[in-house]
């Protein structure tokens, strides 16, 4: 079983998924998890969201655009 990648959410634009989808602000993220837009993984405090999960919005994006 492969360890899908993750990211973590930071408090700043340059960091973890923020940074990854263009600089959304934080409550937006949280708003993308609270619609399920986002799979979240909790390892204690820290909350991280799979590389796959990200990638998977992004191509929903594009796909309403096209």
């Amino acid at each position: 079983m492969t360890t899908p990648l993750l990211l973590p959410i930071g408090q700043t634009a340059s960091d973890g998924v923020r940074g990854y989808l263009g600089g959304i602000a934080r409550t937006r993220v949280y708003d993308l998890i609270g619609t399920r837009d986002l799979e979240v993984v909790k390892l204690g405090r820290r909350t991280l969201i799979t590389r796959a999960s990200a990638d998977a919005l992004v191509a929903r994006l594009q796909s309403r655009v096209a």
